[in-house]
């Protein structure tokens, strides 16, 4: 009888840990896109935000089809920043929603 307990204490603290996860999901957006030049994709291009929302900066790289991914982002406007070696860096700016994927595609021009 005790250990029919223990079992369903244990189930039910792993539903509730496993709704609280699910949750946080939630309360995140994502942002994606891709990076082009007059070429076509860029592989390779950092791609930065910041944010009043964060601590700190998150960064991605393109990776070969010019695509970059940043999950997990908390619900605010950012300043995203996309640079690569021998390229003008483009800055624009993003609002992530929660439970939204925010999609931000941009073309990169070669330095001047």
């Amino acid at each position: 009888m005790k250990n029919r307990w223990k079992a369903a204490m244990i189930a039910a603290s792993l539903l509730v840990g496993a709704s609280a996860l699910r949750a946080q999901g939630v309360l995140t957006g994502t942002l994606t896109g891709t990076v082009e030049n007059e070429q076509g994709s860029m592989a390779g291009v950092t791609v930065e935000v910041l944010s009043p929302s964060l601590q700190g900066r998150r960064s991605a790289i393109t990776n070969n089809n010019g695509a970059y991914n940043l999950p997990l982002l908390l619900p605010g406007e950012y300043e995203v920043t996309f640079t690569a070696d021998g390229f003008e860096s483009v800055k624009q700016n993003a609002r992530v929603s929660a439970g939204q994927i925010t999609h931000l595609d941009t073309m990169l021009s070669l330095a001047g």
